[in-house]
């Protein structure tokens, strides 16, 4: 019998899907920031995770949140100096603890990011299982396995297996209990390689690839950008502060926003630095023009190596976007979406539009007709229309909730939608009709990209898979058969550059063919 793998030996047994109600502060952005990270990590560890800002859609707030706190199995608090002040956390955490008082069996964890006073706060948090995990915390992977282990009411174990055991839960997660259905034929991965696989030696663990040319960058949680092309390694790049935003520029240079308020270009083998007045959460390109949107609410314009403000913003700028090459479009932290005329004139005037019938916006992504914008909340999706801002929302609605949308190309299925249950759907033009991919049932979908050659798209999924779909009709190819962590095309859609894993934890990157 094979010897089981590190992540098989220590995933938890499968959950039940648990309800966890994450209590926390808005502001500052990186606090949200870190929160909607914590409830990634959570959903993929197989509980259901209610935020304010994904589960809200107007009406009554208070009533919302009495009826998610009376639903949810466990809380997590996660504990700032403006926590303590805000009335409504302070009564979320009576919420609770009233249930907790009267006997029902309710998990609460305390997790504190800043240093509090716990005894001002009343009776309710002195009992309870607290974590400390602040900013500056560098072990990440092990904090979150004590916050799981607080809400399963488990022993943690030895603290040395702490890390370990949070990043294969992270990573993997529990699987859930599914139906078994038979699964469509799937066609057998190709054997031959473009080239022979690329050994990565990195002191961190990947959380993104990034393409830049004919480059390709793996980057690591410890602000390492790991360098290759088809046939090798490149020189190694100084490490950059955590990157919250990367694009390449008209110039075909890449621009990385980091989350020490500084631009880093990237100059052959190392990196020229701007400074911001605060971290750039999003990038766009327009015409000949660079603009970032920084957690301030300013949107800098970016021209030779310097960074002026060109607007302002009510709140944290998370998306930017632009309709041709008159229009930019804003996306603020708590959905406001505005509109700023690009004229010439060094600074611009926001109009703002109405998006109330779409939700609360939470990103843009490309749309086939330069005129508009594409833009997503939780569960609909919908297009903003240069000419009149309008805001034309599709007939359909994602119940499972959208976790990205990722433009294919101008085709019969231009659109990739990924849900947060795992799941992938391919969309029309026109948002109007809605076709699963044909992936097998029991594929839970971790991400996809854009397929090289004639393919549609490529989806790797949790159990470390890569399926190539060629055809909304037809099996999908398996590329690779296991250890896929993530995928990106080449430059030119050459070949897929896939990221895998080995039982030992080495990397390698693999480049097959379309």
């Amino acid at each position: 019998m094979a010897e089981p793998t590190p992540n098989q030996q220590i995933a938890p047994a499968a959950r039940a899907g648990k309800q966890v109600f994450i209590s926390y502060s808005h502001t500052p952005e990186e606090n949200a920031a870190f929160v909607r990270n914590l409830a990634g990590r959570l959903t993929t560890a197989g509980f259901s995770v209610w935020l304010d800002e994904e589960q809200i859609a107007g009406g009554d707030y208070g009533e919302q949140i009495l009826t998610a706190a009376r639903q949810s199995e466990a809380a997590v608090f996660v504990v700032t100096e403006r926590w303590t002040r805000r009335p409504w956390t302070r009564h979320e955490l009576k919420l609770f603890g009233d249930r907790s008082n009267a006997g029902e069996d309710v998990r609460l964890v305390v997790l504190g990011r800043e240093k509090v006073d716990y005894g001002a706060l009343g009776p309710y948090l002195s009992p309870l299982l607290r974590i400390d995990w602040q900013p500056d915390d560098d072990d990440a992977d092990a904090r979150f396995w004590q916050i799981f282990c607080g809400i399963e009411r488990e022993t943690p174990g030895p603290r040395r297996d702490w890390a370990a055991k949070g990043r294969a839960i992270a990573e993997w997660g529990a699987q859930p209990d599914r139906a078994r259905k038979e699964a469509p034929r799937v066609r057998p991965a190709r054997t031959t390689e473009r080239t022979a696989s690329l050994s990565i030696a990195g002191e961190g663990q990947p959380v993104e690839l990034v393409s830049s040319g004919a480059d390709l960058f793996v980057v690591t949680d410890r602000g390492e950008w790991i360098g290759m092309t088809e046939t090798g390694l490149l020189a190694p790049l100084p490490r950059l502060a955590n990157a919250l935003a990367w694009i390449e520029d008209t110039a075909g240079k890449l621009v990385v926003g980091t989350c020490d308020s500084m631009l880093a270009c990237l100059q052959r083998d190392c990196w020229d630095y701007w400074r911001l007045a605060a971290p750039a959460l999003s990038l766009c390109n327009v015409a000949d023009r660079l603009y970032a949107g920084t957690v301030s609410g300013a949107v800098m314009h970016i021209a030779n190596a310097k960074a002026e403000i060109f607007c302002r913003q009510r709140e944290a700028v998370v998306a930017l976007a632009a309709a041709g090459e008159d229009v930019l479009y804003t996306l603020g932290a708590q959905g406001q979406l505005g509109r700023v005329a690009l004229d010439g004139s060094r600074t611009g005037e926001t109009r703002w539009a109405d998006a109330t019938d779409l939700g609360r916006p939470f990103g843009f992504f490309p749309a086939v007709d330069i005129q508009r914008v594409g833009l997503f909340s939780a569960t609909r999706l919908g297009f903003v229309e240069a000419a009149t801002d309008r805001v034309r929302v599709a007939p359909l609605q994602i119940e499972d909730g959208v976790r990205e949308v990722l433009f294919l190309g101008a085709g019969r299925w231009p659109f990739a939608i990924m849900t947060d249950a795992g799941k992938m759907f391919l969309a029309s033009a026109e948002l109007d009709r809605l076709q699963p991919a044909p992936l097998p049932p029991q594929a839970w979908v971790m991400g996809c990209c854009r397929a090289a050659g004639s393919a549609l798209a490529a989806a790797w999924t949790r159990e470390g898979r890569l399926y190539v779909i060629e055809k909304i009709d037809a099996a999908p190819r398996c590329a690779v058969e296991g250890g896929v962590m993530m995928a990106a095309p080449l430059h030119g859609a050459r070949a897929l550059a896939v990221l895998t894993t080995g039982a030992a934890g080495d990397l390698s990157m693999r480049m097959v063919p379309p």
